[in-house]
């Protein structure tokens, strides 16, 4: 009996040990990576496309912006493997300057019967030019890739924020020589001046977003971000964009 079971033992690891033994081949197993389809197909995509949303600038901008701006913009993004990429965005914003102060001096100064002699018009204006360069990381599992994909990112860039308030005379008001004429012309581009500015500064932006491709050919994309931008203020601000992307390549692995 002893000399069996000392022949178990020896035979009983050369059994497991073998190499066709379904046991064996379950341990030399490899643990389960992203599948090899998916890793190429992210790896090396480009996407471009547009995209439209809404800024809003806080702080003193506030105060002379005519609430939010519109803006539409293009957009570029590159991957440098299922999980990271960079991007680039470009936009152009609308809006409106806040000319409340300037609408009350001439209200109070100048008769509402000579104020249709003297304007046709008060524009006020405003335009934003943000540009922004980002890295993004995307929250999808190796082991299970979706068509829908969320991201964290963090970009930098600069931004310029245009206010105009530009007086439209009368026809005949801006003809006119009249010394007195010439010089209420005078005294009205020097109250709207300050109405005139030009602001830019960089900003620094964190952002989370998401990419949705229900194909290979095109996708949707929308993310929230909030900008600190630091030119001669600070100037806080906060945009919500949409938009479409289309795949422009994809390089296999």
């Amino acid at each position: 009996m002893r000399n069996i079971l000392l022949t178990l033992t020896l035979l009983i690891p050369v059994a497991l040990f073998a190499g066709n033994n379904p046991m064996t081949t379950f341990l030399a197993t490899p643990l389960p990576e992203a599948p090899p389809a998916y890793r190429s197909s992210m790896k090396g995509k480009n996407f471009a496309g547009f995209f439209g949303g809404y800024n809003m600038y806080m702080g003193s901008m506030s105060d002379s912006l005519d609430g939010g701006m519109m803006s539409v913009g293009i957009h570029g993004r590159y991957f440098i493997n299922h999980k990271f990429a960079v991007s680039a965005d470009f936009a152009v914003g609308f809006g409106k300057t806040k000319i409340d102060a300037l609408d009350k001096l001439i209200s109070d100064n100048i008769p509402d019967t000579m104020t249709q002699f003297y304007f046709s018009e008060i524009k006020n204006r405003a335009y934003s030019i943000p540009v922004t360069f980002s890295v993004e990381y995307f929250l999808t599992r190796k082991t299970n890739p979706s068509k829908f994909k969320g991201y964290i990112g963090l970009g930098i860039g600069y931004v310029a924020i245009f206010r105009n308030a530009e007086m439209v005379y009368t026809d005949d008001f801006a003809r006119s020589t009249d010394p007195m004429d010439v010089a209420l012309r005078s005294a009205f581009n020097e109250i709207s001046d300050p109405y005139n500015r030009t602001f830019g500064g960089f900003a620094i932006s964190p952002k989370l977003g998401f990419l949705w491709t229900p194909n290979e050919y095109f996708g949707f994309t929308g993310e929230a971000k909030f900008s600190a931008i630091v030119g001669k203020e600070f100037v806080p601000g906060l945009t919500f964009n949409v938009g479409m992307v289309f795949q422009l390549s994809n390089r296999k692995n």
